[in-house]
């Protein structure tokens, strides 16, 4: 086994890569179900809504900008239930690449 340092070793990483991805898409998830509250009780948002934004637009940005045309002509943004199936296919991938 091949260490990083004391405690590192090579075998972690993909425990750690999918806990990343994990957390990435809990925070799109948060992002979304605090967007629908806001708007339906009509409230600003404030500083949780700031911050799950700030999280989250590095990961939404690309995928809403390659998918502008559906965005425009439906009006919908799909954007942050393909973040979720994409990091689910990420998940998946290297549980299956490192068993």
């Amino acid at each position: 086994m091949i260490t990083l340092g004391a405690r590192l070793s090579i075998s972690a990483i993909p425990r750690i890569l999918i806990t990343i991805i994990s957390l990435i898409e809990l925070l799109v998830i948060l992002r979304v179900i605090v967007h629908l509250y806001l708007r339906l009780t009509h409230s600003e948002g404030g500083k949780v809504n700031y911050l799950l934004e700030k999280a989250t637009d590095p990961v939404l940005f690309p995928i809403q900008r390659s998918m502008e045309g559906a965005i425009s002509a439906t009006g919908i943004d799909f954007s942050p239930a393909v973040a979720v199936v994409l990091c689910e296919l990420l998940s998946w991938l290297i549980k299956l690449v490192f068993r």
